[in-house]
């Protein structure tokens, strides 16, 4: 965002975006004069794709401290609920009124089979159940062409027929990153 700010452009690319956003991350550190810091990009990524923050990744570290911040239940909340809010926006944007399990791994025995038809109204507690480790689905919906599913780490991997900047649109206004890697 503070990419496009500096920018003045609302719809530049995420790639320009973040470049912009790092050359103005890189001034500020030799404006401030310091030695041996220098910026790459925002998303924790070093140069082999590595990811290298440590934060906190489920619902089990609530009130575990991460960057020296005790993580609360509500700030957990706040961001499970983007991504699930983000996940339906998607979903509905593409017009989509059920979702399939296209796989699935339910070792706590919750009741989630394969080929199950999941209603959108439903994919929200499917979605909450992923985010918190309890079940892993692939959801899908072939004829609308929409693969979601999240993962623990709360990366969301999502397939869609939507065009990049109305996806990008989506993810942006539940204030969340879109990856340009794909």
């Amino acid at each position: 965002y503070a990419g496009r700010v500096s920018l003045k452009d609302k719809k530049a690319n995420a790639k320009e975006a973040v470049n912009e956003f790092v050359r103005l991350m890189n001034e500020k550190v030799a404006e401030l004069g310091l030695e041996n810091t220098s910026f790459k990009n925002p998303d924790g990524y070093d140069e082999d794709g590595i990811y290298r923050r440590h934060e906190w990744t489920e619902y089990s570290d609530i009130g575990k401290t991460y960057a020296g911040k005790k993580l609360s239940l509500e700030e957990y909340l706040e961001i499970e609920n983007r991504y699930i809010e983000c996940a339906l926006d998607i979903i509905t944007q593409s017009q989509c009124r059920y979702l399939t399990i296209g796989y699935v791994e339910d070792d706590y025995n919750l009741g989630y089979r394969y080929k199950d038809r999941i209603p959108v109204e439903r994919v929200g507690k499917v979605l909450r159940d992923m985010l918190r480790s309890d079940v892993f689905c692939v959801l899908v919906n072939l004829r609308r062409k929409v693969v979601i599913y999240v993962s623990y780490d709360y990366y969301m991997y999502a397939l869609c027929p939507l065009e990049y900047e109305g996806l990008q649109g989506i993810v942006n206004s539940h204030n969340l990153y879109l990856n340009p890697r794909g």
